[in-house]
């Protein structure tokens, strides 16, 4: 533990109460927030899908994972990934829909995982 926290320390972001000596030390230090779970794909947002990605951009979010809850609509998570540079997917099927898709296999889901938008396997 005690190895660990002075890393913490050295890349914890700037506070007020750290002083302006700490700030300085972090100049070049780059925050990046990603939603690492979002559903884009998801019909009561699609219609206002455009101001979403703007109003994540506008508050500093960098970077988005729309979350596949179904395999067999894995083609409408890519697209959607594919048309937004800062987007990026994964496939797999949420546990409550899992028995509607025991046709999916693995190889299915490695198959689909090896997309360029595509960064992980699995829903939850």
């Amino acid at each position: 533990m005690r190895r660990i926290l002075p890393l913490a320390r050295r890349y914890a972001p700037p506070s007020p109460s750290r002083g302006e000596g700490r700030i300085a030390s972090l100049r070049g230090f780059v925050a990046m927030l990603i939603d690492s779970h979002c559903h884009l794909d998801f019909p009561e947002l699609a219609a206002d899908r455009p101001g979403i990605l703007s109003r994540a951009k506008a508050a500093g979010v960098t970077g988005m994972v729309t979350i596949s809850t179904w395999v067999d609509k894995f083609a409408d998570i890519v697209a959607i990934a594919g048309a937004h540079d800062d987007v990026w997917c994964s496939v797999g099927t949420h546990p409550h829909n899992a028995d509607k898709e025991l046709h999916i296999q693995t190889d299915d889901l490695v198959r689909l995982s090896a997309h360029p938008k595509c960064v992980a396997i699995g829903e939850a």
